[in-house]
């Protein structure tokens, strides 16, 4: 899955995993779901800014490649605070277990990573992923940036479940006049 702004200036990729030991003769020992967002840099290189993932036992299903990209022109006058005050919100919202606060921002191609399972994808199965999280955990958001054109965003931050620690990484993208989580890798 990949997706990139209308400015050509910020994109994301997701997709599986295979860990082997030393080499790619190895035998596989591990699999997952990676996230990394990356930025065109002023050498007109793609850097990577954000990466995270998840495991899970067992291969997972295959799928065919998925790009988005956004169109133009898009006319967005939302800055970087207002996408952090956007994810604060969804973190409250989420946390609380406010479904219908929360629902209006995932959509039918939006993808969830959670550790020790395959991503969840689309709006059924988020809502039964996200009803499984812990019940007094704490997410905070740290920092995250926004595409020179407004319309993809990405938020980072922390998660707090008991004495554990652990973090997440979101993506989110400006269509049809709204902001939607397109993208989320979270851990407890």
């Amino acid at each position: 899955f990949a997706i990139i702004s209308a400015s050509g200036d910020m994109g994301a990729t997701t997709g599986p995993y295979e860990f082997r030991a030393k080499s790619v003769t190895d035998t596989v020992s591990g699999y997952g779901t990676f996230l990394s967002v990356w930025r065109i840099n002023k050498q007109d290189e793609w850097k990577n800014i954000a990466d995270f993932g998840t495991s899970y036992h067992g291969r997972a299903p295959e799928q065919p490649l998925k790009r988005i990209i956004l169109a133009k022109p898009v006319t967005v006058s939302s800055t970087r605070e207002d996408v952090l005050q956007l994810d604060r919100k969804f973190n409250k919202d989420i946390t609380g277990k406010n479904m219908s606060e929360w629902m209006p921002y995932i959509s039918t191609d939006t993808r969830f990573h959670f550790e020790g399972s395959f991503s969840a994808k689309g709006m059924l199965q988020i809502a039964d992923a996200m009803q499984k999280l812990p019940e007094n955990i704490v997410i905070a958001t740290k920092t995250g940036d926004i595409s020179s054109a407004g319309d993809f965003a990405y938020t980072y931050g922390m998660v707090l479940n008991g004495q554990v620690k652990n973090n997440y990484l979101r993506v989110w993208i400006y269509r049809n006049g709204q902001w939607q989580v397109i993208l989320q890798t979270l851990k407890w």
